[in-house]
């Protein structure tokens, strides 16, 4: 039977010039069933062999294979009774498996590496106290950092998780998954360079990862992480005491709800941050807006979890004990919202199927009959250099838009485009939720702008049934104090729920933790060698691509400019 390459993990830069490790994938291709059989071979110079652990597992009990180093470590793993009880070893046959890279390895390659450590150091502490500039200003972080917190030495370090797949072809089923570590005390340009991320798992297959299953692994590295590990540090020329915590985490939406074993968007109480029934028009899981929402907690969760292995049915939406639990603080709370799929993707794409489409031209709302007006006056902007794609024509194209092409349309072009086309009562409304985005994604935030935008997020919802219909509420983001409104399911219909989740993260974590799926995801396709996953364009003003549109710092004059009626 003939062998051919099916993909390479290029993982040399990874540790940068430590080691020259390759992991090399070769595919036979079955011709019995057509399936998948995926060979892995590490070629490795430089660094120990045990740096990758494979660990086999049973696909239909959900169990690993006896592991000694596993089993041997329970004592001082983290306790999860009721996960460890879905985990212990079986007799079935366990022909497929996944990767760990070890954790504590690559902690030692970095700080070996010179100027590593003093990057760590480099943190800044000038800035107001009413300023979110990073993670690092969120109150999650600052309340580890204060009170002798874990956190409060400045040689401890903290770790955002994010997880997301790739698919190898658009014809078959296998993906394959990385869990990737952040270290957050780097710089933000650094923190997300390849030879800085940490991936520590590697699951490749038909099926999605097995959360529980997955994470076992990390259990006990990360404890003992937590607890203290000794490393030489290349820029001291000394061994210290280093401690670390996940303290965050992203992912998509699907993955999010998958990691954190919660139904899926589209079901019963599908939001991971409210407690929302939703309800179904027309086969669709709405989400009416609330003004007062109960938002998850992570007891309530816990509890809900232990009701739901018991009964054997989710509970609010809660299918079983999580995993992240046990390893992540404030697994909930900390749990971001993706600004990708859910505005530019979910809102911006939404909207524009509304205005756009043929199919709601008996609607006030729909302007199909003048797209090409639309069109012309789209085709004609012209952006800087630096915006990667022109605009493209939204008769013919809109739904191949991609992600950085939507973002641009939301911010820039979609106002003066729509100037004098769509109806005024529209564009007022849909102006809330730009400025209220934007001034999110600004660089520099203070609790003046977080405020501003929370009342153009939260009246953006109050209105937006009564401007459209209740079918399009459908979504998973109905969520009370995040302010993240809209998001797409698998059917690309989007619910312009609550809308409040975002001012949450914004809050607890500072509004960058929502950029970092999208490295994320770049990083997962880096490895695999796929495209890699475009770059987002950030601080461009509007004044350059439309001569009508101009901003100004000044959220004063920004809300004076495009809110009359505010």
């Amino acid at each position: 039977m003939s062998k051919r390459p099916l993909y390479y993990i290029d993982y040399s830069n990874y540790v940068k010039k430590r080691s020259n490790t390759i992991l090399k994938s070769r595919g036979e291709i079955l011709e019995a069933d057509s399936r998948l059989d995926v060979e892995i071979e590490c070629d490795i110079d430089n660094i120990d062999k045990e740096i990758f652990q494979k660990h086999y597992y049973c696909e239909d009990c959900l169990t690993l294979s006896n592991n000694d180093d596993l089993n041997s470590n329970n004592d001082e793993s983290i306790e999860i009774e009721e996960i460890s009880d879905n985990l212990v070893s079986c007799d079935c046959n366990k022909d497929k498996y996944f990767i760990e890279i070890s954790l504590m390895r690559q902690l030692e390659l970095l700080y070996q590496r010179p100027g590593f450590y003093n990057k760590l150091r480099q943190r800044d502490h000038t800035r107001p106290h009413d300023v979110f500039e990073d993670i690092t200003d969120g109150s999650i972080y600052k309340d580890l950092k204060n009170d002798g917190g874990i956190l409060s030495n400045e040689n401890n370090i903290s770790f955002m998780w994010c997880t997301d797949g790739v698919r190898i072809f658009k014809s078959s089923k296998f993906s394959i998954w990385g869990f990737f570590l952040v270290i957050l005390e780097l710089p933000y340009e650094d923190r997300y360079k390849l030879e800085n991320m940490l991936l520590v798992l590697l699951w490749f297959g038909d099926n999605k990862p097995m959360p529980n299953l997955f994470l076992e692994p990390l259990r006990h590295p990360l404890r003992q992480v937590y607890k203290g590990i000794d490393f030489f540090v290349k820029d001291l020329d000394s061994v210290l005491n280093i401690r670390g915590i996940i303290i965050c985490g992203t992912a998509d939406l699907p993955a999010k709800s998958l990691f954190l074993e919660m139904n899926q968007h589209n079901g019963r109480f599908g939001c991971t941050t409210c407690v929302q029934d939703g309800l179904t028009v027309e086969r669709r899981r709405t989400y009416p807006y609330i003004e007062n929402l109960i938002l998850r907690a992570e007891n309530d969760v816990e509890k809900c979890a232990a009701e739901a292995l018991e009964c054997g049915n989710p509970v609010c939406g809660v299918k079983g004990p999580a995993m992240l639990s046990k390893i992540c603080h404030k697994f909930i709370t900390s749990a971001a919202i993706y600004v990708l799929h859910a505005v530019f993707e979910g809102v911006a794409k939404k909207l524009g199927e509304l205005w756009f489409d043929k199919k709601y031209k008996d609607h006030d709302f729909n302007i199909s009959s003048l797209i090409e007006v639309v069109d012309f006056k789209l085709c004609n902007i012209k952006p800087p250099m630096y915006v990667n794609r022109r605009p493209r024509p939204i008769k013919t194209h809109w739904s191949y838009y991609k992600g950085s092409e939507l973002k641009c349309w939301f911010f820039y072009y979609s106002l003066p485009v729509l100037e004098g086309i769509l109806d005024q009562k529209y564009i007022d409304h849909f102006m809330k939720i730009v400025i209220g985005v934007y001034i999110l994604c600004q660089s520099k935030i203070t609790n003046h702008m977080v405020d501003l935008a929370e009342e153009l997020i939260e009246e953006f919802s109050r209105q937006f049934e009564d401007l459209y219909e209740a079918q399009h509420m459908t979504s998973q983001k109905k969520q009370k104090m995040e302010s993240y409104f809209v998001s797409y399911n698998e059917n690309q219909t989007v619910s312009i729920g609550l809308v409040d989740h975002y001012i949450r993260v914004t809050n607890c974590m500072c509004q960058k933790l929502c950029e970092c799926r999208g490295k994320n995801y770049a990083c997962v396709k880096k490895i695999t060698t796929v495209t890699p996953f475009s770059v987002n364009i950030s601080g461009v003003e509007l004044k350059y691509m439309h001569k009508s549109v101009e901003v100004c710092n000044d959220i004063t004059l920004v809300k004076l400019k495009y809110l009359k009626d505010v």
